[in-house]
């Protein structure tokens, strides 16, 4: 559902830099760092999402904040109190919903242990996924809500539950009744977008990620819409993209920004799985990795197996490229000064082979350094870290970013 459109750009953009950060100032100070709404049962973990007979619905908020476990002291959501003055509001409108939703909040920011061991300032950003007892998505939004947006989010939210349920679960006619209410509100440029998007990929039908081929196909596709956004933002508040990045994140907790976006999306994604759509959207949208506290689920077990690992051999671990990037080719294909004969990517990656050799996330990669204690790293720069490679008699482990040169790593796992 669309709020109404403020006329004077040149004025919003100015608010938006003058007051954007009022929201993370609004969270300063000695509180408990998790919410707080009487009425609502404030999940703590994934697990509780799906089945959850006694939510109607589940609200989960997403932050570019890290996961207070890599911070020095907890931190609250950085838009804490005015989205817990929104849940309030919520239930004072539709008093029929208290005690039946609940909410959980989650972070995916990338914490210091992969930016040097320096916490990276940015303006908070914030997604909101809205899932049924079954943890089937029913309504996304980006920036944080008032009461009227949010309750307007839930009676969506709500309509779209009770479609499901009289379809049948049937998830291409639901699909079908999504994208029809989002073409009598999407603007024009969205529209012809969308047009075009249909004709390459599929009409009107969400994606199932149980499909071969799948995961591609949706990024592919989040990517091509995410260049059209950019498009369109670019004109509405005259960002230079890239450069106003920060001023871009502020617009961003807006719901404005992203409302025609959101609305685009989501008949391609409706009734999946909430909790396996977050890493997708978020690094499609964000450009970032992420790091949830559900990555840390295997940490013990893989320190354990580089420890014995290492014991008579070279350990390789194999980071996975965000969703933003999985669809880029690798190894990288460099025709104009192709490296001589036994030393190109192809080849360094047929020595690695010879030894135990683990694909991990980056969010998985994170909990592993904590588990190890070992030193921060910068993952992203001055290139992405590729490999990640323990070797006997090492206290630190080597970084093969994708700008190095792979031929000077050969020799050591020729042995």
């Amino acid at each position: 559902m669309h709020c109404d459109r403020i006329s004077s750009r040149s004025l919003i953009t100015w608010l938006l830099l003058a007051f954007g950060s009022l929201y993370q100032n609004h969270c300063q100070g000695q509180k408990p760092p998790s919410l707080e709404v009487e009425g609502i049962r404030i999940l703590q973990s994934v697990d509780q999402i799906s089945p959850n007979e006694a939510a109607r619905l589940t609200f989960l908020f997403l932050s570019n904040q890290p996961a207070n476990q890599f911070l020095p002291e907890p931190e609250p959501l950085w838009c804490r109190d005015p989205l817990q003055d929104a849940l309030k509001q919520l239930l004072a409108n539709r008093p029929d919903l208290k005690e039946t939703c609940a909410a959980i909040e989650l972070r995916a920011g990338v914490p210091p242990l992969l930016a040097g061991g320096k916490r990276l300032v940015l303006p908070g950003r914030l997604l909101t996924l809205v899932a049924n007892r079954n943890g089937q998505l029913l309504e996304v939004q980006v920036g944080v809500p008032s009461a009227d947006e949010l309750t307007a989010l839930v009676e969506d939210a709500l309509e779209i539950d009770a479609a499901n349920s009289l379809a049948d679960r049937n998830e291409a006619k639901v699909s079908a009744m999504v994208a029809e209410r989002a073409d009598e509100t999407l603007s024009r440029l969205y529209k012809d977008a969308l047009k075009r998007f249909r004709s390459e990929y599929r009409d009107r039908e969400p994606f199932d990620l149980e499909k071969p081929g799948a995961l591609p196909e949706m990024v592919t596709f989040l990517r091509d819409l995410e260049n059209q956004y950019r498009f369109d933002v670019k004109l509405r508040y005259a960002l230079e993209l890239p450069g106003d990045e920060t001023r871009l994140y502020l617009v961003e907790q807006h719901l404005e920004a992203r409302e025609d976006w959101c609305d685009a999306v989501l008949p391609w994604i409706v009734t999946l799985p909430a909790i396996e759509l977050i890493p997708i959207l978020t690094e499609c949208m964000w450009s970032d990795p992420v790091v949830l506290t559900t990555d840390a689920l295997q940490a013990k077990t893989l320190k354990t197996w580089i420890e014995d690992g290492i014991a008579g051999s070279n350990v390789v671990l194999v980071i996975k490229p965000s969703h933003s990037r999985m669809n880029l080719p690798w190894p990288p294909m460099n025709s104009a000064r192709p490296a001589p004969k036994g030393r190109s990517w192809t080849d360094l990656e047929l020595a690695m082979s010879n030894h135990p050799m683990k694909e991990m996330t980056v969010g998985q990669l994170a909990f592993l350094l904590e588990e190890m204690e070992l030193q921060p790293i910068q993952l992203l720069s001055p290139s992405p870290v590729r490999y990640v490679v323990f070797e006997q008699g090492r206290k630190l482990p080597t970084l093969i970013r994708e700008s190095d040169l792979p031929g000077k790593y050969i020799r050591r796992f020729s042995n």
